[in-house]
């Protein structure tokens, strides 16, 4: 009789534990590099996190919907949820590298469900899958929209995890299918949270229901998967959407105000149909070159900075000689039939071919797309070992495209939307005392608003954007909720703008105290020039931004004679609108004037069309075309026949 010996183990066992450490190991390197390139990066200030990320938290825990009225303007409303541990960690005062490492190994983690798909789907019973799933990981980690967001406030790279574990999950589910259906269960409600805490992850939910279903098996089993997905995605939603959208629901009559308000016809805002079409692609020939498009070593391509990608490019001729090839060689043709067969590959390029084409049509934003992005790395190097039958062969290719994709992100500089130095607070400013000891009502002016000091004020202090990229027309929606603003802090009502940092601590000239009381006629107030306070927010040690803010008192003796102008000068607004309605969307938005032009600002495309020297211009500021001459004031006052609309100018 042989003697047993505790210590010895299975051979499944030894592979099990093998596969345990393996997975570790790789976790625990992805999330030290990924912290690494945090550090490395620097702390982002990026637009939105000075427009609401931080705000919409604090306003969560602090403020009443009634209480300020677009605070951070429209985006006062997303749900504010995910940004919770951002803003406790400031609140704490926390180091910023601190903050930043932390939201760092969270981001990790969507790297950490690629490793995994990759080494247990994509390359499972492969030689070489380890270096196979490296080079995959790798290739998904070098996406510059990716890094971009990467420990920074965004909550795109946060849900991604949610939606990349459900896909691992699922796989799991195709490779070794177990009795119920809790698996699909699961992933339905991950894909639910993160759709409820973003509502662009919806492409995702719906990418994902379709794979699922089509590649489950036989129909009875896809039904039932299908069901028990959604019931998943139904309770996630609830879990992590209801009690916001009850809230708006009560105050505005539209659960996801100012979204879809062309349905829901809330009085506080204009039914205008909301898409961001500054990405959108126009045409089919736009939506095939866009992978194309993406290698341009230029801005607001498929995001605001600059994300030369190389990925997608790849992956589609790959995709295209692949499907060539099979076509005329029999070996391809098993490997692809075998592919096909194998349903966790097969539900992968699904969902990405899906979420493809449903993220160019609803956004084209590259924010909106991190799963899809980071899917890109372990699908390129299947595509290369499936077409390349030397093993050797394809290591090398994808060796190189790791090393082409890396030195197309070194030309293109940090990856950052707005990198600074990591400082001891995350938000380095000094605000006057007089602000943070007395509660004001602020009148935000300027297209960010730069509602994130509105925690360092006083506490009852509140915000109200009237002048920004939606302007407030104080006779039209939301009108009545800005004047009941002005009225209850009347006493002590304020307005504050981002001016240049050569104006800090001194008395605001007559110019600029005019432009204000010019933007703000409508509301009949003008600029009290005695009482001003400046805040500073530290960048770096050579950048500072600086925040006027200067009592505002009752009467505007421009006011009738601006109302005027401003009917008159709408016939001409209204004439452009008509006449290319793909520009200038959407119409009818409220005339302000600045510096001595007439303006309207098209939140759908992100252009400006304002009136100067008698001739009317549009622009894209940010990325050009710039000051495009459409044609005189009194031509467009009958429509101006001469000028033909143009489509939507790609940068």
């Amino acid at each position: 009789m042989t003697p047993t010996n505790p210590d010895a183990t299975t051979p499944s066992a030894q592979s099990s534990n093998r596969r345990f450490n393996t997975d570790w190991i790789a976790g625990g390197i992805i999330v030290a590099v990924c912290c690494l390139a945090t550090y490395l990066f620097g702390k982002d200030a990026n637009w939105d996190a000075l427009n609401y990320h931080f705000y919409s938290p604090h306003a969560l825990l602090n403020i009443e919907l009634a209480e300020d009225f677009m605070g951070a303007s429209t985006q006062r409303y997303l749900n504010p949820l995910a940004y919770l541990p951002f803003y406790w960690m400031v609140r704490a005062d926390m180091h910023s590298l601190t903050i930043g490492l932390t939201l760092t190994a969270i981001h990790a983690m969507s790297l950490v469900a690629i490793w995994y798909i990759s080494m247990h789907h994509v390359f499972a019973g492969q030689a070489n899958r380890v270096l196979l799933s490296s080079l995959a990981t790798g290739l998904a980690f070098l996406s510059p929209v990716y890094l971009g967001s990467l420990g920074a406030t965004f909550v795109d790279p946060t849900t991604s995890v949610l939606i990349l574990f459900a896909v691992a999950i699922h796989c799991r589910l195709l490779k070794n299918p177990i009795a119920g259906y809790m698996p699909q269960l699961f992933a339905g409600l991950l894909c639910g949270a993160a759709i409820g805490l973003k509502l662009t992850n919806l492409i995702f939910g719906v990418a994902f229901f379709v794979a699922a279903v089509l590649s489950v098996g036989p129909l009875r089993t896809a039904v039932f998967s299908g069901l028990w997905f959604g019931f998943g995605g139904v309770i996630g939603v609830a879990a992590s959407y209801t009690m916001w959208g009850l809230a708006l629901d009560k105050e505005f009559g539209n659960p996801v105000f100012p979204l879809l308000n062309q349905y829901f016809k809330s009085p506080d805002f204009p039914d205008f149909v909301l898409q961001h079409a500054r990405f959108v692609p126009q045409s089919w020939g736009d939506i095939l070159s866009l992978p194309f498009r993406m290698v341009e070593h230029r801005s607001w391509v498929y995001i605001e900075n600059l994300a030369p990608d190389l990925r997608l490019a790849a992956l589609a001729l790959l995709a295209a000689v692949l499907l060539l090839a099979t076509i005329s060689r029999r070996h391809l043709k098993q490997s692809i039939a075998v592919l096909m067969h194998d349903r966790a590959l097969l539900f992968l390029l699904l969902f990405f071919t899906i979420s493809y084409f449903l993220w160019v049509k609803s956004s084209g934003n590259g924010r909106y797309a991190i799963p899809l992005l980071l899917l890109a790395g372990p699908l390129l190097v299947l595509a290369l070992v499936k077409l390349m039958p030397n093993r050797s062969f394809a290591i090398g290719a994808a060796v190189v495209l790791v090393s082409a994709q890396t030195f197309v992100l070194l030309e293109a500089g940090n990856p950052r939307w707005t990198s600074s130095p990591w400082t001891a607070r995350w938000f380095e400013l000094e605000v006057p005392a007089q602000l943070k000891r007395q509660p004001y009502g602020y009148l935000l002016i300027g297209t960010n608003t730069h509602s994130f000091v509105a925690p360092f004020l006083h506490p009852a202090s509140r915000f109200s954007s009237v002048v920004s990229a939606y302007s407030i027309n104080p006779t039209g929606p939301g009108g009545n909720r800005v004047r009941q603003f002005i009225n209850t802090h009347q006493s002590h009502l304020r307005f504050m703008t981002k001016v240049g940092e050569a104006r800090y601590g001194t008395v605001p000239s007559r110019a600029v105290v005019s432009s204000i009381d010019t933007q703000l006629a409508g509301w009949d107030v003008h600029v009290d020039q005695s009482d001003c306070a400046f805040i500073r927010f530290a960048k770096s040690e050579a950048d500072n931004d600086v925040y006027m803010s200067c009592a505002l008192l009752t009467g505007n003796a421009q006011k009738d004679e601006l109302d005027a102008e401003r009917t008159a000068m709408a016939v001409v607004f209204d004439s452009i609108e008509r006449a290319c309605p793909s520009l200038f969307s959407p119409g009818g938005v409220y005339l302000v004037k600045l510096n001595g032009m007439w303006l309207r600002r098209y939140l759908n495309t992100d252009i400006t069309a304002f009136s100067r020297l008698g001739r009317v211009f549009f622009s894209r500021y940010e990325y050009g075309p710039f000051d495009i001459d459409i044609g005189s004031v009194d031509e467009w006052k009958s429509g101006n026949q001469r000028w033909a609309c143009t489509s939507l100018p790609r940068g």
